[in-house]
């Protein structure tokens, strides 16, 4: 049951807002995580939209927990990690690093 998991994994862009607006859904759906006592989403978003993610984390009193997923992405770099969530409120940052991502990184090192 929803009711027993701590941890919700969601992509927020496009999910729970577009740009700048967010879905009418929204704010129910972020009130019912909290209600369930859900503390934790764990995402990969736009770096831009962290201010917005953060608002938000503030507000519903849910931690945000950064994915890194491949190279390819620009949470990959633990410094860029550091750079955009040091401005933001302690609701946001903590990474949770992709293993898979990292264990094929080191398998495909030059």
């Amino acid at each position: 049951m929803l009711k027993d998991i701590n941890l919700y994994m969601l992509d927020m862009d496009g999910t729970i807002y577009l740009g700048e607006t967010l879905f009418q859904e929204t704010i129910p759906f972020l009130a019912r995580l909290r209600d369930l006592g859900i503390g934790m989403i764990l995402t990969e978003p736009p770096p831009s939209q962290l201010p917005l993610i953060d608002r938000l984390a503030q507000e519903y009193k849910i931690r945000v927990h950064i994915h890194n997923h491949a190279r390819t992405n620009p949470w990959w770099d633990p410094a860029f990690m550091a750079g955009k969530v040091a401005a933001c409120s302690e609701w946001i940052g903590r990474a949770t690093p992709s293993t898979g991502s990292t264990v094929r990184a080191a398998a495909t090192r030059d």
